[in-house]
């Protein structure tokens, strides 16, 4: 269960942050790692081996089935009650989204951060993880979440984006990496270090989202030329500027920027003051 329905986010490092489920039916005291494997540390033997990737999860089924939909149907489907190995190698996240998960089913504290909510959320997702099986399971308490990071924290935004470059297509399908679009305020200072570690194309989200949000164009003129600066530095000339507020010299000395650099990014803040702002990206070949 949650620490407090109200304190999801208790400061920086997520201190009440901790999820647990109360229903896990195995009296452990967590789970122990040897070389490549998982162990849950009980006097009850294993009876269920899960395999993601090289990694190996030495654990029980009633745990686990009571909480994913998705082991359930495998083993009714196999027509083997008596099934005791599963392998996910698909599964999004990987093993350290699945250790998460087992806890959960366990009964074990999970600290939840904004670094690996969005792995454990398509996880869950994947494992099929939903209300139908048990109220208050892992689907609605990491979209719960999920939702209260993006929508409190500039940063935390950023970082939740980050990790989800690893996490295609499941985080695109859950709309995960839209958290820049999901209500936020714009923020008062930009903070241009953040959004210049992400992808290109998540870049250019984060940078639609702001547009519209009202952000000021000479902001996102320095942030894109920060990002491009720091990705692409053959695209920077001397005498571009730092601004991108004349919007005739940025179309002739980007365009010698992109010829400078083959393959290099051309991006484009596109419309007028007074029309809906557009941005528009593109790979030069």
């Amino acid at each position: 269960m949650w620490e407090s329905d109200s304190e999801l986010v208790g400061g920086r490092d997520y201190g009440n942050g901790v999820l647990g489920s109360s229903k896990h039916g195995v009296k452990n005291d967590g789970f122990e790692l040897r070389g490549q494997s998982w162990y849950v540390a009980t006097d009850i033997p294993s009876d269920f081996l899960v395999q993601i990737g090289d990694v190996s999860f030495h654990l029980h089924k009633y745990p686990l089935l009571s909480r994913s939909g998705k082991m359930n149907r495998i083993i009714y489907e196999s027509h083997n009650a008596d099934l005791n190995k599963i392998a996910f190698d698909d599964l999004p996240g990987g093993p350290e989204a699945f250790e998460l998960a087992a806890k959960f089913c366990y009964g074990i504290a999970v600290d939840l951060t904004a670094a690996n909510i969005s792995g454990l959320r398509c996880a869950a997702e994947y494992l099929e993880m939903t209300e139908d099986l048990e109220e208050g399971n892992l689907i609605f308490k990491t979209e719960a979440f999920l939702s209260y990071v993006v929508l409190s924290s500039w940063r935390d935004s950023i970082i939740v984006l980050k990790s989800c470059e690893k996490l295609s297509p499941w985080a695109e399908n859950l709309q995960i990496d839209s958290s820049p679009s999901r209500g936020q305020q714009v923020p008062p200072d930009w903070w241009f270090e953040d959004v210049s570690i992400l992808r290109i194309d998540h870049f250019v989200r984060v940078i639609t989202a702001i547009k519209v949000k009202g952000m000021r164009f000479e902001l996102i003129g320095a942030s894109i030329m920060q990002y491009a600066t720091k990705w692409l530095p053959g695209l920077i000339k001397e005498g571009m500027g730092t601004g991108m507020g004349d919007e005739g010299s940025n179309s002739s000395n980007g365009s010698s920027g992109s010829s400078s650099w083959k393959g290099g990014l051309q991006m484009v803040v596109a419309g007028a003051k007074d029309d809906p702002p557009t941005v528009q990206a593109k790979i030069n070949g």
